[in-house]
């Protein structure tokens, strides 16, 4: 009897728990009903088998099949651009965005043509009854689509494949949507790229605009230069190109003389490809300026995808570094506090591509040789001479940074990869790294310092440094780094450098540093500029953005 009571009570545990899953089990399964307002409820529904005929129908909706099924299924199949009234606002608003992708995306919204015919015919009350209903994913799709290439550009691991290592922004597509649904002015307000990126967009509007009048002239090259007092034909396409680009604000491109007008807008134009400011149309400007429209419209398009991937602004203070143009910028907030020369790494030991935060900075720092140049430049270096670690004023540091000879290590056993000693030059004036560097933490080994070679700011191409970046005015962003830190003064610091030995100093607030390459951009005179490709890097991109030889922009 009492065997029977326990199966008994042994069942009916089990069937509890049962219908306690299979409750879970629905519950889990079933639409999100907070997302539905009652009182927009429409009187036709969509449902999965719609959806998948859909599908089928229309192939190029597979990319976004499941996150397409996965927002109906939240709205319990409610549709999204449509309620009992009608379309709603947001639509028309989505589909005139819709407009400019053909010019900015180098890859166009999946079915964008038929979404946007099936619009324009429910716009003039032909669209056949019910095919509201396959508008209604078709705008889901195109949205989601949309989000994808404009907001987010290329995948992070494609990205990445192309030397980028800038942490990326994140967007949720579908948050994105369920919020441009529910507020008509989303769209107006909500700006998920960077300020750069409109900026640019509207330079390539320009430039289409001049396309389609003509395009650019190209500029005589058969006179080797041309400077103040010159006449010649060919000083008249030089105002034209100036005037179409931006350059030169007098509407008078018929002179062909050479005058102070003519000077200052070459010297502006001078100053946006980092060229010699020097107001004379030469041989390397010229080459510039005959660079094909189409060309320079790939420039900008391959920016703008890279525009893509970072955050929409920045807050406080924080560091640009634009390799191609081998410059610092220091901001504060969006404005431009002052700007130098930088001088980065060359083709064969290129500067990385990512972002960090200034933690530390280091007064008289010892240089810790890496075994790459240990072994390919010191080693050999001190095979001719036995006197090279005294000349150069190095050390050798083995385990526990105990000081060893030179002498004494048996140099020939060791290579790049399996070296126990550590080498390092002491501080001093001819420290490589001067007498201030700056560190943000990375596994790329990167970071900014001063240098003693001072004639390498002073070049236009300013490739030669091993991977880490020199600084043209380290002393001046040293002040600013510190500046918010009133610890250390200016007293404090005359005193540490005085002493000659390596010290830190940890900021309390770290300092945003991104370390990027533009070869594209408007700066604050609203002035395109542009910057040679040092390390190939667009031609990189132009295989992947640019897959057909002819695109047609």
């Amino acid at each position: 009897m009492k065997q029977f009571q326990f199966s008994i009570i042994l069942i009916l545990i089990t069937s509890f728990f049962y219908i306690s899953c299979k409750n879970a089990i629905q519950q889990q399964s079933k639409p999100d009903e907070s997302l539905i307002d009652p009182k927009e409820l429409n009187a036709q529904f969509l449902d999965s088998i719609y959806l998948k005929n859909l599908t089928s129908q229309y192939p190029f909706l597979k990319n976004h099949a499941s996150e397409i099924e996965a927002f109906y299924f939240k709205r319990n199949y409610q549709l999204v651009w449509f309620n009992n009234s009608g379309i709603i606002e947001q639509a028309s608003l989505f589909v005139n965005q819709l407009q400019s992708t053909k010019l900015e995306l180098t890859d166009s919204i999946a079915g964008v043509s038929i979404t946007r015919n099936m619009y324009e015919a429910l716009e003039a009350n032909s669209l056949p009854a019910g095919q509201w209903k396959t508008l209604d994913v078709l705008l889901t799709n195109a949205f989601l689509d949309y989000a994808d290439k404009k907001w987010k550009g290329m995948n992070e691991t494609s990205a990445a494949d192309l030397g980028w290592y800038i942490k990326r922004k994140r967007l949720n597509t579908a948050e994105l949507l369920d919020s441009v649904t529910s507020d008509p002015l989303f769209l107006t307000y909500y700006k998920p790229l960077n300020k750069q990126y409109e900026l640019l967009r509207q330079y390539l509007v320009r430039l289409k605009m001049v396309e389609t009048k003509g395009g650019l002239p190209i500029i005589d090259t058969l006179k080797r230069s041309f400077r103040i007092g010159d006449t010649s034909y060919a000083i008249i396409n030089i105002r034209r190109w100036l005037y179409k680009t931006g350059f030169l604000l007098n509407m008078d491109t018929t002179s062909k003389r050479y005058d102070d007008t003519l000077k200052n807008s070459i010297r502006i134009l001078q100053n946006s490809l980092g060229l010699e400011e020097d107001g004379v149309t030469g041989k390397a400007l010229i080459s510039r300026m005959n660079i094909p429209l189409k060309e320079r419209m790939q420039q900008i398009l391959i920016n703008l995808e890279r525009l893509r991937w970072i955050e929409t602004s920045d807050t406080g203070r924080h560091i640009l570094i634009n390799i191609p143009r081998f410059m610092l910028y220091a901001y504060q907030n969006d404005t431009l506090d002052w700007q130098c020369n930088v001088v980065v790494g060359t083709t064969q030991n290129k500067t990385t591509i990512f972002n960090g935060t200034i933690r530390y900075v280091v007064l008289n720092p010892y240089w810790n040789i890496p075994n790459s140049i240990l072994f390919k430049e010191v080693i050999p270096g001190y095979r001719k001479d036995k006197n090279y670690f005294l000349k150069h004023n190095m050390e050798v540091l083995g385990p526990g940074n105990v000081p060893v000879k030179p002498e004494d290590v048996k140099w020939t056993k060791y290579n790049e990869d399996n070296c126990p000693y550590m080498v390092r030059q002491l501080p001093g004036k001819d420290n490589p790294l001067g007498v201030v560097k700056f560190l943000f933490p990375n596994s790329y080994n990167i970071y900014l310092h001063d240098s003693p070679s001072k004639q390498y700011f002073e070049k236009n191409k300013r490739t030669f440094s091993h991977g880490c970046i020199r600084v043209g005015e380290p002393i001046k962003l040293m002040q600013w780094v510190l500046q918010k830190d009133r610890q250390v003064t200016p007293d404090k610091i005359k005193s540490i450098f005085a002493s000659g030995k390596e010290t830190y100093i940890t900021l309390q607030r770290g300092v945003p540093v991104t370390i990027a390459y533009f070869t594209a951009w408007v700066d604050e005179t609203g002035h395109i500029n542009f910057a040679d490709d040092v390390y190939k890097l667009d031609d990189a991109m132009k295989k992947v953005l640019f897959k057909e030889p002819d695109y047609n922009i």
